[in-house]
Parts: structure tokens; sequence; C-alpha cells
């Protein structure tokens, strides 16, 4: 077991009824989950989990699994944490915050973020790229059920997100800056031209 997988099923496994208490190590450890995400997460994920950003995702109803692998890769750099600043507060980043966690906190916020409700981003959407995006979603929904919108994947909720967000995290896939899942590198290889861009309007037509 490798570890990025270790820290996941050790925070995994530390998740209470109602996330704000957690086990860490051998030590009984209270965390107030919507006081940390207020603190930590709202001015840039919104009050709920559901940014007002376009180059941030809304986190709103993500799996503790997915949240917790994603902040996991984060902290070891399988994820590039791009700089942003929020109006009114210093630049930031997901690695610096990410660090500043423990791994009770993570936990806790893993179980609020799960809690809330999604909401899907208002935005331009080209009807025709997104009737056309259904073919090359075949290659998606074994991994993205329901359209990309079934956070029981443990995948993420690609239904109804930033366009602006998930074609910088494309990008990162290309390039080799985010670590690929072996199921999606396949998919990949399969993707003609254009199909991202119609998979990006399909998955912001999802509502």
């Amino acid at each position: 077991m490798n570890k990025k997988t270790t820290l996941s099923v050790m925070m995994g496994a530390s998740l209470l009824l109602g996330g704000t208490t957690c086990i860490a190590g051998t030590e009984r450890v209270a965390v107030d989950a919507a006081a940390l995400a207020n603190d930590k997460c709202a001015y840039c994920h919104g009050d709920t989990g559901n940014s007002e950003h376009d180059k941030v995702p809304n986190i709103a109803g993500f799996s503790t699994v997915y949240f917790i692998d994603a902040m996991t890769a984060y902290g070891v750099g399988d994820r590039p944490s791009e700089k942003f600043t929020a109006e009114g507060h210093d630049e930031t980043n997901m690695k610096d915050i990410t660090a500043g966690l423990s791994e009770a906190e993570v936990s806790a916020l893993a179980t609020y973020y799960a809690g809330q409700e999604f909401s899907a981003r208002t935005q331009t959407v080209d009807a025709a790229l997104a009737k056309q995006g259904k073919k090359p979603y075949r290659k998606c929904k074994k991994c993205h059920t329901a359209n990309g919108s079934d956070a029981d994947d443990d995948a993420g909720i690609l239904a109804g997100q930033s366009m602006s967000y998930l074609k910088s995290q494309i990008q990162y896939f290309k390039d080799g800056t985010r670590t690929q899942p072996k199921k999606m590198k396949k998919a990949f290889r399969k993707l003609k031209d254009g199909d991202i861009e119609k998979l990006l309007h399909f998955f912001a037509s999802q509502k």
C-alpha cells in the first residue's frame, strides 16, 4: 500500500457520524467542521462549497473518499496547486492550505462537504457542442456515471462544474502535471480532436 493510499484509508477510517469528532492516532479530537470550513475554505469555495469563482471548483457534495484523496494529492504534489487570491484575502494555494490541516481536520471537512448540496454553475453553454458531447462521454461514463453527477463514484462531480476549472484540470492531465489514473489515460487516448471541447460543454450543461 503506497503512502497516498495509506493516508486516505487512515483518514477515511477516522470519520464518525456528524463529521465534528474524529480519531487522530489514538486520541479523540473534537473538530468544529463548519467553523473550520468557514475559516479555511469559504472565501474561495463559498459558504457551502459552491464557489463564485470560475477557476475554483464547487466541492459541495463530494464524497469523503474523493475529498480526502484530493487533499492528499495536493499535499504530496500529485495535483498542481495554483495560486489564487479571493477578494479581501491574501494569496493562497491548496498545497499550503492542506499543509496547515491535521488528518482529523481533513476528515471533518470531508464529512462536512459531503453533506452539502452541489449547485450547478450558471454559465454559457453551446447547446450544439453539449449535444455532440454525449458521444465522447461514453468513454467516461464507467467512472463518471449519471452524466458526471454521481458523487458515489468517488471521482468528483463534473456535471454542472465550472468549465474554466474543468478545462484547466484537463490541461494538467494532458501535460502530466496532474497524475492521471490508468483508466483515465486509456480513455484519453481514445478521444478525437474536438472531443474535449464537446465534453466541457456536455458536463457544463448538466443541472
